[in-house]
């Protein structure tokens, strides 16, 4: 008996209670209301995204427009503006040139004054002899006579002062005179002249260049650098002689 009633118990402890069915709700199922909370989301969240691009493109749009619009409204400015710098740079280059201009103007002013106030003082021309005979040139027999004439060369004078005088004269001139009109006259004269036509070179008597300018006796000369000859060979000529020898009216001042 007493199995008997252990076996009644342990059947009815494992015979499974029936229970009263009930409606089902979200509760029951947690998973499932997670995952459509979640779709739903998702679905807004698309439809903000969809909205928010279109906002963007709209905006987009309008920047464009505005920017065009800025651009067309500042394109004016700027061109006036380039307009205005460049008025401005030729203005003061301008400026600039009449202010040179002014200088240049009052330094000539400046030195024009300097000058007219210093006094003239004419150079002290040292009379040098003028007589020595410095060179032979040629010679030739005087018209209607049988007598030699040499072309002679004066010491401290041009070329343009060049004399012709007798034989007797020029060996009377220094004491070996005669010895030296000599040995000239064994020479030909092809052998003597510049050339065929020319008894000197010709630019002897043109003139470089006037070097300086002095008085004598009241007289004005001018220092006459010849074409041709160095600097040592200047002599001092009239005004008449540098007029008549220039090509110019009035002497080239160096």
């Amino acid at each position: 008996t007493t199995a008997a009633t252990k076996a009644v118990k342990a059947a009815k402890t494992a015979a499974p209670r029936s229970r009263q069915p009930r409606g089902l709700s979200d509760s029951d199922f947690p998973d499932s209301a997670e995952e459509d909370d979640e779709d739903a989301s998702m679905v807004d969240g698309d439809d903000d995204d969809v909205s928010h691009d279109d906002d963007d493109d709209d905006d987009d749009d309008d920047d464009d427009d505005l920017q065009s619009e800025e651009s067309y409204s500042e394109a004016p400015v700027g061109r006036k503006r380039d307009h205005e710098r460049a008025a401005k740079r030729a203005k003061n280059a301008k400026a600039k040139d009449e202010q040179a201009n002014l200088r240049r103007s009052q330094a000539e002013v400046a030195k024009q004054n300097k000058r007219n106030s210093v006094p003239y003082d004419p150079v002290s021309i040292p009379m040098c002899d003028h007589t020595t005979i410095d060179k032979l040139l040629s010679y030739r027999t005087r018209e209607g006579t049988d007598e030699l004439e040499i072309l002679v060369k004066y010491k401290n004078l041009s070329y343009y002062h060049n004399a012709w005088l007798l034989q007797s004269e020029v060996e009377a001139h220094s004491a070996n005179g005669r010895q030296r009109v000599r040995r000239f006259l064994e020479k030909p004269l092809w052998e003597l002249h510049f050339s065929e036509d020319e008894i000197f070179n010709p630019n002897y008597l043109r003139i470089d260049r006037v070097i300086d300018e002095g008085e004598a006796h009241g007289i004005v000369y001018y220092l006459i650098k010849w074409r041709g000859q160095t600097y040592d060979a200047a002599t001092w000529e009239t005004s008449d002689i540098v007029q008549e020898l220039d090509d110019e009216t009035s002497p080239r001042l160096a």
